[in-house]
């Protein structure tokens, strides 16, 4: 299956960067061969990005590791080239229809024309580096507060930190997780929160086990008084070998829960963590998100969070029934730009980034502490972790 899908972003970002430089390229003074040759390398260098993620053994991985940054930024190159030149298209294009009603002669280098070019060219290019900088930029501690009703106040000040999307590959290896683990240790949460997506590539060959191993090792070194405990994310079922990266995940500190919720005591209160498998379970078949299962019968307690890999199903997290206060999401990657974020949304029930009010229930969704390699295409936006400190709502 990872095969497939590599196989089509690796396609559709070649012809995304074959259209969008084509278009930009074409009034330029140089011959048809020039062309050619300038727009199929831009678009082999985007496509070559998802073969990079891929490969470990025709290179070796510190090549791959120093390689992906050079063809994620043709990646960024591919997507804002084609949605400027497409926009500027559709605008020509209705400027040329206008004008022929008018009566007015349409020229293929007028002012134009030129400009609007330009345009393309100048902002393609500085959006795709920012934007390759800031989806590769290191995350940093977002401090936040949620007050709940009815806090008592020895759990006045409890802080979590939540990592999320963390996406360890080639891409990503241990020096970005291991960046991740600083950060949060230097915050002091009372509790760490992984919600899903842990890491990406292949497991199927030894190498490729130990390298992931190395990679999510870090994880090893986080520090919470009251434990750190994670959920699966549809990326832990893209490949067969799930079990074999749960198997990594727990081995460096991290209690999986899967559909299954755990009572803390602090300072004579009760903290209810409670984590669900990702939706993508039910859907290869290697288990349930069984949130009903996971909420039902628990015990009394003082402050109750769920994770829960993606945001969609929150809407029934907030029956008052189950009685939770907070909901930790992350999958959308919010702080993509263009048809990228438009899908995030529709796909999530319109949660892509940020604090939502479902009811009793706070909803928080993270655009995440890294990304899927997939889009490598953020503006404006960093990456993060979330350090969420308690309060008693007034």
């Amino acid at each position: 299956m990872h095969v497939t899908v590599y196989l089509i972003c690796a396609l559709v970002t070649a012809l995304m960067a074959a259209y969008g430089i084509w278009r930009t390229i074409r009034i330029a003074h140089l011959g048809t061969t020039s062309k050619l040759a300038v727009t199929a390398f831009f678009a082999l260098a985007g496509a070559s990005h998802f073969a990079f993620l891929d490969m470990t053994d025709l290179f070796e991985r510190a090549f791959i590791v120093d390689t992906l940054p050079v063809t994620g930024l043709f990646v960024s190159f591919a997507y804002w080239f084609f949605l400027l030149a497409l926009a500027r298209d559709v605008i020509g294009g209705v400027r040329g229809l206008v004008r022929r009603k008018m009566g007015l002669p349409v020229e293929k280098r007028d002012l134009f024309t030129i400009v609007s070019t330009c345009f393309v060219a100048v902002f393609g290019i500085f959006f795709g580096i920012t934007s390759t900088w800031n989806a590769l930029s290191e995350p940093t501690v977002e401090p936040m507060t949620v007050a709940v009703r009815n806090l008592p106040p020895e759990l006045e000040g409890f802080k979590v930190a939540q990592i999320t999307d963390l996406h360890a590959s080639n891409l990503f290896p241990a020096a970005r997780t291991e960046a991740v683990v600083k950060a949060v240790n230097e915050a002091r949460p009372d509790l760490v929160l992984i919600t899903g997506d842990f890491s990406d590539g292949p497991l199927d060959r030894e190498a490729a086990v130990l390298q992931r191993d190395a990679d999510l090792a870090p994880l090893s070194g986080l520090k919470a008084a009251y434990g750190i405990f994670g959920v699966t994310g549809n990326h832990e079922y893209i490949r067969p070998e799930r079990e074999k990266l749960l198997e990594i995940i727990r081995r460096h500190g991290v209690v999986i829960l899967e559909n299954e919720a755990v009572s803390i005591a602090v300072k004579g209160r009760r903290v209810t963590v409670a984590g669900v498998d990702d939706l993508a379970a039910e859907r290869t078949g290697a288990g349930r998100h069984d949130l009903a299962g996971t909420l039902s019968n628990l015990a009394d307690d003082d402050l109750r969070i769920l994770m829960d890999h993606q945001p969609r199903t929150a809407p029934e997290a907030a029956n008052p029934a189950w009685k939770v206060d907070l909901q930790l999401s992350g999958h959308t990657h919010g702080g993509h730009t263009g048809p990228v974020a438009i899908l995030a949304s529709l796909a999530n029930n319109g949660f892509v980034k940020g604090f939502y009010e479902l009811g009793g229930m706070k909803l928080y969704v993270s655009q995440g502490a890294g990304f899927w390699a997939g889009f490598p295409v953020r503006s404006g936006t960093f990456n993060e972790i979330p350090l969420i400190t308690f309060t008693r709502a007034n």
